[in-house]
């Protein structure tokens, strides 16, 4: 978010600690296992931890993920970042960027080049990047099928299947850790695209 209004922040805030507190209940814990301060919030979403700061320089949000597969939650947060701006502020647009080699790169756009085998390059280096140099931030390309569709009623459900989204794009699967493919259509369907390609 290239401009945020402290307002925003807090909503922002409250908004990730309320969608927090959903999750932990799930999993079994009654209370808050976050941290909130006015500049920054530690926040743990289905056991993952990561911190949200507001930048002063820049007016954007950062956020620190350590986490094999930090995508699920990223992604998350944007989402609950685009609800308010919808709702208190809808000129603002949220965009998740991701840094490669000192350089940031909007994640969806790269995600977007790598699926059509489009050629990202760096500015400084020059050199084409590859799936690799976006990971953890983009799957490998030899998931080519969802584990998991989710399917549900759009006006009763769809909160419950964001969280569920959210909870088993978490976890991974086999021995080699690999992420859960998960479909659901508020995640994986972008406007102007075939269906059968989201």
């Amino acid at each position: 978010i290239p401009f945020l209004p402290e307002s925003l922040w807090a909503r922002l805030l409250v908004k990730c600690e309320q969608y927090s507190m959903v999750l932990n209940r799930r999993g079994g814990c009654a209370g808050s296992l976050n941290e909130l301060t006015r500049d920054w919030a530690l926040l743990v979403f289905s056991g993952q931890p990561f911190l949200l700061r507001r930048d002063e320089v820049s007016h954007e949000v950062v956020m620190l993920v350590r986490d094999a597969y930090p995508t699920a939650v990223a992604k998350q947060v944007a989402q609950l970042a685009s609800d308010v701006c919808a709702e208190w502020m809808s000129e603002l647009r949220v965009r998740l960027f991701v840094a490669v080699e000192g350089e940031r790169f909007e994640l969806r756009e790269a995600e977007c080049s790598l699926r059509e085998r489009r050629p990202i390059h760096h500015s400084r280096t020059k050199r084409e990047l590859t799936r690799a140099d976006f990971a953890p931030w983009v799957p490998p390309d030899t998931e080519s099928a969802y584990d998991v569709f989710i399917g549900y009623r759009q006006e009763s459900e769809s909160t419950l299947a964001q969280l569920l989204y959210h909870d088993l794009s978490a976890r991974t699967v086999g021995q080699d850790g690999r992420q859960l493919r998960v479909f659901l259509d508020r995640e994986r369907l972008q406007m102007g695209k075939r269906c059968d390609l989201g």
